[in-house]
């Protein structure tokens, strides 16, 4: 329909009632939503669709154990929010496109997050203007403005890849299994013992430490960013092709400004969609869900489930193309052979 983004938006806005619980301006809302769609680009594969279903996903993982288990109202709106404008004004270039470039976009931002600063500033600066303020006149008033901006900051920050195994490697060392914190819940309550008492010691330590809280709300946003690893298989294959047709535009990009072509980029040689992906799911996107399934069973288990799945599709794909290879490769050596043998015995002939 193209409003995708507005209408999945409002629609979370709805589903845990926050327009009553702020007393947030709706039509205000829908303005802002215009303005920030209007700011996205077509691209392939980072446009107004992505958004909408980053949106989605983190209101379905934040349902599951997270809200309001261990974050707030206040949280979870920062959280929607965060998801929805991670990629505004994404160019379908990369952050590597712009530093190597040295681009105005990736001066003004002193090479440091390129696109989320980029994605941050255009979707800050739209609440200042009036007519997109949902907050005025609400209950949210400007220490809780100041807190939301806060939190949406460290989320969209946290979507850039560069920062993606510090942010993992955090959440396992202070969260998951032989993290510091569980070890100590284990020694009040063992895992075989009890497990809901473990959970429970658990949620109540993450919801009493804003640290862990913006951790827990970091990953969220990841695992949705990412989440179209954890589709079925065909729609997961969709999101792959898209993404490819935005790589090898880059591609295009840089072989045309005399540019180093960046790695999976090439048309004329690199594949996005294919076998490959085995080495991103099983470095960084399993891990990550790994993880997050460890705190949040309920949220995560059912991503890691068709995670692995996805995985192991592009694993088969990948041992079948090798298979026919070696038939083609057996194949093209006995034709050679008997052309080989055909021209001895005419020359034995002659």
């Amino acid at each position: 329909t193209g409003r995708e983004m507005q209408v999945v938006t409002v629609y979370c806005f709805h589903k845990f009632n926050l327009f009553e619980i702020f007393r947030l301006n709706e039509s205000r809302l829908i303005a802002y939503l215009d303005a920030v769609a209007v700011a996205m680009h077509p691209n392939p594969y980072h446009n107004h669709v992505h958004a909408a279903d980053v949106v989605q996903r983190t209101a379905t993982i934040l349902s599951h154990e997270i809200y309001p288990q261990v974050i707030d109202d206040l949280q979870l709106m920062s959280a929607l929010i965060a998801a929805l404008i991670h990629d505004l004004g994404h160019p379908g270039l990369s952050n590597t496109f712009h530093i190597a470039d040295g681009n105005k976009l990736a001066r003004t931002f002193n090479d440091q997050h390129v696109l989320e600063n980029h994605a941050l500033f255009t979707g800050l600066e739209l609440f200042r203007e009036d007519s997109f303020n949902f907050f005025e006149k609400s209950r949210v008033g400007k220490s809780k403005v100041l807190e939301l901006r806060a939190n949406v900051i460290k989320m969209v920050l946290a979507t850039d890849m560069v920062e993606h195994f510090t942010i993992v490697g955090q959440f396992r060392s202070k969260l998951s299994s032989g993290g510091e914190r569980v070890r100590r819940f284990s020694s009040i309550s063992p895992l075989g013992t009890n497990n809901d008492v473990v959970k429970h010691e658990r949620f109540i330590e993450i919801k009493s430490q804003r640290d862990l809280q913006a951790l827990v709300l970091m990953m969220v946003v990841k695992c949705a960013d990412l989440g179209h690893t954890a589709l079925p298989l065909t729609a997961h294959k969709k999101w792959v092709a898209s993404l490819e047709e935005e790589f090898f535009a880059q591609g295009d990009a840089e072989r045309q400004s005399l540019m180093p072509i960046s790695a999976l980029m090439d048309r004329e040689k690199d594949r996005v969609a294919g076998p490959g992906q085995v080495g991103f799911f099983k470095f960084v996107v399993v891990p990550m869900y790994e993880a997050f399934a460890e705190v949040f069973p309920d949220a995560g288990e059912p991503l890691l489930m068709y995670c692995r799945q996805n995985m192991q599709a592009w694993q088969d794909l990948g041992e079948l193309e090798n298979r026919k290879s070696a038939r083609d490769s057996t194949t093209a050596a006995a034709v050679a052979a008997a052309v080989g043998r055909r021209g001895s015995l005419e020359e034995r002939a002659g």
